[in-house]
C-alpha cells in the first residue's frame, strides 16, 4: 500500500483544557474553492498494543487511521466529522498529527466513555487535511457528544460535530442532548457559515416534508419520521439550518446511511436507515452544490458535501433570440437528439435515462448556441503606473534623495488611472443603454 504514514513520538497531545487554539500561523479558509465536508461514523478507531499485563492506546502504523486518511486523501475530503472511535484519552481537547505524503493530518477528538464493563463507547472527533488544519483556529469540547470547530476566513467557519442518542435511550438523555445542541447553535454568530455534521440517529420522512417543507426537502429516504427525526426537525427550525441531503435528488443507493450487520451483503436495502446528516445555516444553503451517500468499503463510507469542481455549463441563449436560421437549426439538432434517445433499450433504470436526456439537451446547445465567453476583466492600472511603481519601490530599496517626488507622482498616476477608467465605464453604460442592452455592462 502506497503512502505508509509515519508518527511522530509525541503523537498524541493531552490537553487540560476544553479548548485547543492552533497557534500556528493561520491560512484564511477559503469560500472560494471547492471544499468537501464528510460525516462518518467510524465504530472504532481504537487498536491497543499490549505491554507487560497492560494495553496500551496507540496511532502508530494503526491500519484504521491509515485507512481513513487515505479514503479521504484519495476523495479530496477536508473535513470529517468522527463519531464512535471508542478511543480512551484524557478530558478535554487531545490532539493526535499524522503525517501522510508528506501532509500533515490533524485529528482532534475527546474521550470515549468508559463503560462499567470496562468497555469504551462513543468519542467523537474531527479530522482535518493539511490545507484545513492551517485555518483551524480553535476546537471546544461543548459536551462528551458535541465538539466545536473554528476556521479563519471570512467569513468564519463553525464546524459542529455531533453525536446524538439512539432511538430507543430515554427521554431525558435525548432533552440533554438537545438542549446543549441549541445551545452551541445559538452562541454561534449569525454570520459565521455554520456547518453541522454528524450521526442523529434520525430517520427524517416524507411526513416532515409535507408538514414542513421550508425546512425538510423532498428527497428522503423515510415515509414516516421517528422521534430522533422529529426532534432534528425541531432543531432546525429554532436554529434557522437546514438538512443538505433532502435537497438534492439521487437513487435511494446513495441516500442510506445505515444498515444493520446482519443485512450487510443483502442486496434487498430493506432495514436501511438515513440517519447521518449534515446541516447548514439558511444563510449560506446555497454554497451547498451536492450531498450524497458513500456506502462501499472502496470508498470509505464517507459522506461527503461536495462543491463540485466541474463548472457549470453556461450556454450563451441570448444568440436564439433574434436569430431565426439559428432557432431552426437548435429545433432540428434537439430533435435528431430525441430521436436517437427513443430508440435506446426501454428496460434501462430512470436514472440512466435522465442522465442521457440531460447530455442531450447540453450537446445540442453546445454545438448549435455555444458557451458564453466570459471576458476578462481589463486591469484599470496602466503599465505607466506599473513603471512609477517599479521606480518607487527601487528608490525606497536604496533609499534615494527623490523617494518622496516618485510617491507623489505614482499617488497622481493612480488618481488619473481611477478617472480614466470610471470615465470609459461611464461610456460603455451611455453605449449600452442606447443599444438596450444594459445587462452586458
Amino acid at each position: 500500500m502506497k503512502g505508509q504514514p509515519s508518527a511522530p513520538d509525541h503523537a498524541v497531545s493531552k490537553q487540560d483544557k476544553t479548548s485547543t487554539i492552533n497557534t500556528t500561523k493561520q491560512r484564511q479558509f477559503s469560500h472560494r474553492k471547492p471544499t468537501i465536508i464528510g460525516t462518518y461514523n467510524v465504530h472504532t478507531l481504537r487498536e491497543t498494543e499490549k505491554r507487560g499485563n497492560q494495553e496500551t492506546l496507540t496511532f502508530k502504523q494503526s491500519d484504521r487511521f491509515h485507512q481513513l486518511i487515505h479514503g479521504c486523501e484519495e476523495k479530496g475530503i477536508d473535513i470529517v466529522t468522527i463519531q464512535e472511535h471508542r478511543l480512551p484519552a484524557a478530558d478535554g481537547i487531545n490532539t493526535y498529527i499524522e503525517i501522510y505524503n508528506n501532509k500533515e493530518w490533524r485529528f482532534d477528538f475527546c474521550s470515549a466513555t468508559k463503560t462499567t464493563q470496562g468497555n469504551h463507547l462513543g468519542g467523537i472527533g474531527l479530522l482535518t487535511s493539511s490545507k484545513a488544519g492551517k485555518s483551524l483556529t480553535a476546537t471546544t469540547k461543548m459536551s462528551e457528544r458535541i465538539i466545536t470547530a473554528t476556521f479563519a476566513g471570512n467569513p468564519l467557519t463553525t464546524v459542529i460535530v455531533a453525536y446524538a442518542p439512539t432511538e430507543e435511550k430515554p427521554k431525558t438523555e435525548k432533552d440533554n442532548f438537545y438542549n446543549q445542541f441549541i445551545k452551541c447553535a445559538h452562541e454561534t454568530s449569525p454570520h459565521n457559515m455554520l456547518v453541522i455534521a454528524g450521526d442523529f440517529n434520525a430517520g427524517i420522512g416524507e411526513d416532515s416534508h409535507q408538514s414542513n417543507p421550508r425546512v425538510i426537502a423532498k428527497h428522503v429516504l423515510h415515509k414516516a419520521t421517528n422521534d430522533n427525526g422529529s426532534r432534528l426537525v425541531e432543531f432546525c427550525e429554532a436554529t434557522n439550518t437546514r438538512p443538505t441531503q433532502p435537497r438534492f435528488p439521487h437513487p435511494k443507493s446513495r441516500i442510506w446511511t445505515w444498515q444493520p450487520d446482519a443485512n450487510r451483503n443483502a442486496k434487498d436495502g430493506k432495514n436501511r436507515a438515513q440517519l447521518d446528516h449534515i446541516l447548514i445555516n439558511g444563510k449560506w444553503i446555497n454554497s451547498v452544490k451536492n450531498v450524497r451517500a458513500f456506502n462501499s468499503i472502496d470508498q470509505n463510507q464517507l459522506r461527503a458535501p461536495r462543491e463540485t469542481k466541474n463548472k457549470r455549463l453556461k450556454f450563451d441563449w441570448r444568440k436564439l433570440k433574434d436569430n431565426e436560421e439559428l432557432q431552426e437549426q437548435y429545433t432540428v439538432t434537439i430533435q435528431n437528439r430525441f430521436n436517437a434517445l427513443r430508440r435506446e433499450d426501454d428496460r434501462d433504470d430512470m436514472q440512466p435515462k435522465y442522465d442521457r436526456f440531460v447530455t442531450a439537451i447540453k450537446e445540442a446547445a453546445k454545438s448549435t448556441v455555444g458557451l458564453v465567453r466570459k471576458k476578462a476583466p481589463k486591469n484599470w492600472v496602466s503599465s505607466e503606473t506599473i513603471k512609477f511603481l517599479k521606480a518607487r519601490n527601487k528608490s525606497k530599496r536604496n533609499k534615494c534623495a527623490n523617494m518622496k517626488q516618485l510617491n507623489q507622482d505614482l499617488l497622481d498616476s493612480y488618481e488619473q488611472d481611477r478617472i480614466n477608467y470610471l470615465e470609459e465605464k461611464l461610456q460603455q453604460l451611455k453605449e449600452a443603454a442606447k443599444a438596450n442592452k444594459l445587462r452586458t455592462t
